[in-house]
């Protein structure tokens, strides 16, 4: 066999080598530009975080990250709009704070927030891995089938919004482009499938834990629960009512005038005033020389005194209505003596309303006014609204003298509008003297116009009509009008009628007080006020808060006391430091006898927190006794009554509903379907007793078919599920908690208009045992979870500002 010689290779010339060198560096690098720009450097040589079995790439977190602000800022974006919350979105995070000391940024916040979710994300997944009673294939299954649904809804979502862009600015959006515009510059389709993955494997792992150690909660545990998170449980309901004021006294230093323009005691002279207001009381730096013989200096003290006379007038006269407020006995005393103290101003504010488009000649004078006002119609008003009426007896109001007394008051005004608009044409030869015109308007015939309007007539007997010897032809005829002028004039006054209405509003306003006035709360039992409030709930409950001091028991209905909320803060101050101080020790204990370094350096870190606190509270007990101490001069003061009216008691004990209502919605503001709005109370109640007749008729009545019969209302939903008290109007809360059988039927009419009602049931346990169940739950799983290993987790720390977009020099003086 021959041999094969090898072929001799040709060498290759410079040029042609170089050529293919370059052509392989731009093909290398076309390659990496495109690798870059899909996130693939990133993606894969960037580690996101990793536990012994998962690993979340740089674009997985970027997805996390991303969603986490989104979801926060789509929760908080009322807030941030109203300006509760100051964030912007277009400023760097590391330069805005969560809180008013500047101690957290938001690149701090969102940081952290996207770790812990990151971290339980990864612990849920390993601990379902690991866990023996769980088919962890058939999790990840279920995984990937919500995430293929995930991304099938997100995909039509990028597709409304490609149609929309191109309507636009006439180009599309491609799903790739939508995803890094809403979740990353780096982020893929992939990236977002295997997040959701990760996040839902943990989310029903998380559910299978909760209904397993749910499961392990019983009445005991329950109890245990509902007695260490008592306030979440009682309350007590009561009125408050509060005076307080803040007026700013400065008494001058002689010493402080020395030094011109720079002296503390002329500033605050000139603080806020105009130059003029500066000149008109003489305030020069110069007189500050002269000490105690200064002009400004005696200006300045008068000043100080007057305003502390007047404080001292208003606290007396605030502190003698809380007084009197402390002394009653009975709710309607408490109401009465706030809706007497109250009344002016709402007369005042309904009468301002109920004239606001009078003209100057309907307006009643003053003593008109007055004579309006009369103690009867005070007394009156105030009784309506202690009886829960929406309005007083009329005869309390006597319309013909209200109308007499309006009519005399305006008759010289409307006697003389009506002549000038009868001789606006005259000439000087046919208007009537003076003396001829003063003589044609009589006492009688100005008597028998007011008589006429008052009785709703047009015309007064022409006998009493005398227009005098040698009167014009123009004169004679319009003297024989003008009193039919007047008359129309005085009816047409807005003044009766407004007058008639007038106590209907008073009654409204006050009733807005008084429900102001109402409270209903857990109040914390480490508050001053709370022990007042809830005083026997210790005693009762058999429970002991230690440190915490409750006194008295619980508070009955017909108690009253007052408080000066100064002296109030300073002993909440207190208290919190006391109880702050007890938690350290107890810590500090704990701290010593712990072994594990991390949970110790954790017991640690809450330590160093209450310490921190407790200084803040130092400051706070400082400036609330600063306060305390100023008042006299300062005029501050708040001095509040309570009156309870419903002693402590578990708010919880009793179990949810569920009802089924039909609404036939009056509404007069717009024309509607008929058969689903009505313009009258009248008309929607015979429409809704007509079909509860129908509704009545049918055999084996269900929920199901009372649905059915739904279709006409007009409200959105038919059916409610448990529903709490206080969560629906009163009169639809009376009715449904007044039911004794499922499938009741009822007609309950509310501020929306008539509901056919319908009782569904009950839930199988009390409210306060499920919310205790829950909570005991909670604190389970949390203690579990607190319990698993760390799995070997780790998060890059160095993504999140390249996520953020965030300097990294900059950023290190921000990240704590």
């Amino acid at each position: 066999m021959a041999k094969v010689k090898p072929v001799q290779k040709k060498k290759m010339s410079k040029p042609a080598l170089a050529a293919i060198i370059i052509s392989v560096i731009l093909l290398i690098a076309l390659v990496l530009s495109l690798m870059a720009g899909s996130g693939f450097f990133f993606r894969y040589l960037k580690k996101g975080a990793s536990s012994d079995n998962f690993e979340i790439n740089a674009s997985m977190m970027e997805y996390y990250t991303n969603s986490y602000v989104q979801n926060w800022y789509s929760q908080n974006a009322y807030y941030i709009m109203l300006g509760y919350i100051k964030f912007d979105i277009n400023k760097p995070l590391n330069e805005q704070y969560t809180d008013s000391s500047n101690t957290q940024t938001y690149y701090d916040y969102f940081v952290q927030g996207t770790k812990t979710t990151v971290t339980t994300y990864l612990k849920y997944c390993e601990a379902a891995r690991l866990d023996g009673q769980v088919k962890f294939e058939e999790l990840e299954s279920d995984a990937e089938a919500y995430a293929k649904e995930s991304l099938d809804k997100l995909e039509e979502a990028a597709k409304a919004e490609s149609q929309k862009h191109y309507a636009e600015n006439g180009q599309s959006i491609t799903f790739e482009e939508y995803i890094r515009n809403s979740f990353g510059e780096h982020v893929s389709k992939n990236d977002i499938k295997k997040a959701l993955i990760i996040e839902h494997i943990a989310s029903d792992y998380y559910e299978i834990m909760h209904e397993r150690i749910e499961g392990t909660i019983d009445k005991e545990r329950e109890q245990q629960y509902f007695d260490e998170h008592l306030s979440q449980f009682i309350s007590a309901e009561y009125i408050i009512y509060t005076l307080s004021s803040l007026k700013t006294v400065n008494f001058p230093a002689v010493d402080d005038y020395i030094g011109g323009e720079k002296a503390p005691a002329y500033l605050a002279a000139i603080d806020g005033l105009t130059p003029d207001k500066i000149a008109e009381l003489k305030i020069d730096p110069k007189d500050y020389e002269g000490g105690e013989e200064s002009a400004a200096y005696k200006k300045a003290y008068e000043t100080a005194a007057a305003n502390k006379k007047a404080n001292d007038e208003s606290l007396a006269k605030d502190k003698a209505v809380i007084d009197r407020l402390s002394s009653a006995e009975t709710l309607d005393e408490f109401k009465r003596i706030i809706l007497e103290e109250k009344y002016e101003s709402s007369f005042t504010s309904s009468y301002n309303t109920a004239i606001k488009n009078f003209g100057a000649n309907d307006k009643p004078a003053t003593g008109t006014l007055a004579a309006f006002k009369t103690d009867a119609l005070k007394n009156a008003i105030i009784a309506a609204v202690l009886n829960g009426d929406d309005d007083i007896d009329a005869s309390v109001i006597n319309l013909d003298e209200v109308k007499k007394d309006i009519f005399e008051e305006k008759f010289d005004k409307y006697f003389e509008s009506a002549y000038k608009t009868a001789s606006k044409d005259f000439a000087d030869s046919d208007k009537p003297s003076d003396d001829a015109l003063k003589a044609f308007m009589t006492s009688e015939l100005k008597n028998a116009i007011i008589n006429e309007a008052l009785n709703g007539g047009e015309n007064v007997d022409e006998k009493l009509i005398v227009v005098g010897e040698g009167a014009s032809e123009k004169w004679t005829a319009a003297a024989k009008e003008l009193p039919k002028a007047i008359i129309t004039s005085l009816k047409a006054n807005k003044w009766p009628e407004a007058a008639a209405k007038l106590p209907k509003a008073v009654i409204t306003a006050l009733n807005k007080e008084i429900t102001n006035a109402t409270r209903t709360t857990s109040y914390t039992l480490t508050s001053v006020l709370g022990n007042k409030l809830f005083g026997g709930v210790k005693a009762e409950y058999g429970i002991d808060y230690e440190g915490v001091e409750v006194e008295g028991t619980n508070a009955p209905v017909n108690s009253c006391w007052q408080w000066n909320v100064l002296e109030m803060n300073l002993q909440n101050y207190e208290l919190s430091k006391k109880i702050a101080l007890g938690a350290i020790d107890e810590l500090a204990e704990e701290i010593a006898n712990e072994t594990d370094a991390d949970k110790k350096k954790a017991l640690e870190d809450e330590k160093k927190t209450l310490e921190e606190n407790i200084a803040k509270i130092d400051d706070n007990i400082e400036k609330a006794k600063i306060k305390i101490e100023n008042a006299p001069t300062t005029g501050e003061y708040s001095y509040s009554a309570f009156f309870v009216t419903k002693a402590a008691h578990n708010s919880s004990d009793y179990k949810l509903r569920d009802v089924s209502h039909i609404l036939f919605k009056v509404d007069s503001t717009k024309d509607t379907n008929p058969e689903v709005s009505y313009k009258t109370s009248e008309e929607a109640k015979a429409a809704a007793e007509k079909l509860l007749a129908e509704i009545r008729a049918e055999a084996d009545l269900t929920k199901e078919k009372f649905e059915a019969f739904g279709e006409v209302t007009h409200d959105g939903k038919v059916s409610y599920e448990d529903v709490a008290k206080g969560q629906m109007v009163e009169e639809y809360e009376d009715w449904l908690y007044a039911a004794t059988t499922v499938g009741e039927l009822g007609l309950v009419e509310t501020t929306y208009g008539w509901h056919i009602m319908y009782y569904a049931g009950e839930a199988e346990e009390v409210l306060w045992r499920e919310t205790a169940k829950e909570g005991a739950t909670d604190e389970e799983l949390n203690d579990w979870y607190e319990g698993l290993p760390d799995y070997g987790i780790e998060i890059n720390d160095e993504l999140f500002p390249e996520i953020f977009h965030i300097n990294h020099n900059h950023n290190h003086n921000h990240n704590h």
